[in-house]
């Protein structure tokens, strides 16, 4: 009897180890297999790429796989650009472009640049930069124009922008009129327009927020050509660099001010350029209002030691804007000044008055700063070159070159962006273009592609060559 528990004891037991899975690997259900990282795949088009004599009014795509399109009206580029758009559809494997009520011009080369708008639809991937051509002529143009575009202001290439191709030489058609071509930019700021006509062509590039592919204000990103370009049978042009600039920040062109209507009971606003409740040496005491001024009474305004001994300033001065009131005066390493302002100060544009206040001023001590010493070794000074300190794409040291060797003896610690300025015009700065108002360029800038760190109380020396 015992040996037959012991053989129901074996047979419970082998049952158990098959019931749990013991002993044997994890059971685990399928995946599915790897994703799908390919973009589809197109089978077949009706009619035909690159087809002459053009007389369609379709054109039918079929990919491998189902279809959707991605902001179609943003991503598809039609060069040359019609009166009316396509109509662009898409169902299951297949996308369509109907040009019912499209007029193609007789002879003409056409390309239709999808961009990033086809992908597939379960996973999403993108069939990038599929184009289509057709000529509904019995040829095909073949001149091009290439270049890139750089921001003027970093001296970087700039990815962002849209490339336009007028034939129209008014200044005016960059608002008013369609262009004739567009073109991408690459992620080196490189563009090219292809299959081009013979003819003279106004080449001007845009950050086209909007999608109309036109100049829209001064506050927009925006660049031309100096001179139109002439395109003759069998030539191209390549390598042209065009320039990018915003002519105003969007606080200059503001020309209403939104929220609550302003009163003359409201205390009138300002700011001191205080950092860390301390005032940096070398530098203005820069009162900042903001509204405009119409009045400034220095009399009621008055700098003194902690012993109340009034001191006198350099000079006092409200600058253009009227927004900002600059105090120059010799402030000392680690001292301690009083500034008084008296009722009656300063009134803006609506009546708006300063109340009386008495605001403490500490400065700096020099061992809070580093210096710097910089030689560049291949620098052309026949350019007027002017070296700039950025933090956070801010101006926060100007130098105007005086040999290729750089002092500054009080520049605050921190991490530093650096370029070069060619200051054509000798004002000491950067400034930027202007299209409608001379057709002038903005000054160029050289990028320098390191960045400088500045030590506290440490004396920064760097050699910079720079780049050809």
């Amino acid at each position: 009897m015992k040996y037959f528990f012991w053989i129901i004891g074996i047979v419970f037991g082998i049952g158990w180890l098959a019931g749990t899975g013991a002993g044997c690997a994890n059971r685990i259900p399928p995946t599915g297999g790897p994703r799908d990282t390919l973009p589809p795949v197109l089978v077949s088009v009706v009619p035909a790429d690159s087809t002459l004599n053009f007389k369609a009014d379709k054109i039918v795509f079929t990919f491998d796989e189902f279809i959707q399109l991605d902001n179609i009206s943003r991503n598809l580029l039609v060069s040359p650009t019609m009166p009316t758009n396509p109509i662009v559809t898409y169902r299951l494997r297949t996308v369509t472009v109907n040009l019912h009520d499209t007029l193609l011009k007789p002879n003409t080369t056409y390309t239709l640049d999808f961009g990033k708008a086809l992908k597939d639809n379960n996973e999403g991937n993108v069939y990038e930069n599929f184009t289509y051509i057709f000529s509904t002529g019995n040829h095909f143009d073949s001149l091009s124009i290439s270049g890139k575009i750089i921001n003027a202001e970093t001296g970087t290439p700039d990815s962002t922008l849209l490339v336009l191709l007028f034939t129209q030489p008014e200044d005016s058609a960059v608002i008013k009129e369609r262009p004739a071509y567009k073109a991408r930019l690459n992620r080196e700021g490189k563009f090219m327009f292809k299959n081009l006509p013979s003819g003279t062509f106004y080449l001007y590039a845009v950050k086209d927020e909007s999608g109309l592919g036109r100049y829209s204000g001064k506050t927009q990103l925006f660049a031309f050509a100096d001179d139109p370009v002439v395109l003759s049978p069998g030539s191209s042009v390549s390598d042209i660099t065009l320039y990018a600039f915003v002519e105003a920040s969007e606080t200059e062109e503001r020309t209403t001010s939104r929220g609550r209507q302003k009163s003359e009971k409201d205390p009138l606003q300002y700011s001191l350029n205080i950092k860390d409740s301390k005032l940096g040496l070398n530098t203005p005491l820069i009162l900042t209002f903001a509204d405009s001024l119409a009045e400034v009474n220095e009399g009621n305004i008055r700098i003194t030691d902690t012993a109340f001994r009034q001191l006198m300033p350099d000079s006092l001065v409200l600058d253009s804007t009227g927004k900002i009131f600059n105090i120059h005066y010799p402030f000392q390493s680690g001292e301690e000044y009083r500034l008084i302002l008296e009722e009656g100060f300063a009134r803006d544009t609506i009546g708006r008055t300063n109340t009386s206040d008495t605001l403490r001023i500490l400065t700096r001590t020099e061992s809070e700063y580093g210096s710097l010493r910089m030689r560049f070794l291949n620098l052309n000074q026949d350019k007027n070159p002017i070296l700039l300190l950025l933090q956070n794409n801010q101006v926060k040291y100007t130098y105007i070159f005086k040999n290729r060797e750089v002092n500054l003896p009080l520049v605050e610690p921190g991490e530093y962006d650096l370029r070069i300025v060619y200051d054509e015009n000798r004002n000491g700065q950067w400034d930027t273009g202007r299209f409608f108002e001379g057709r002038r360029q903005p000054e160029k800038v050289l990028p320098i592609h390191r960045k400088l760190t500045i030590r506290a109380n440490w004396l920064n020396e760097v050699d910079i060559e720079l780049e050809r």
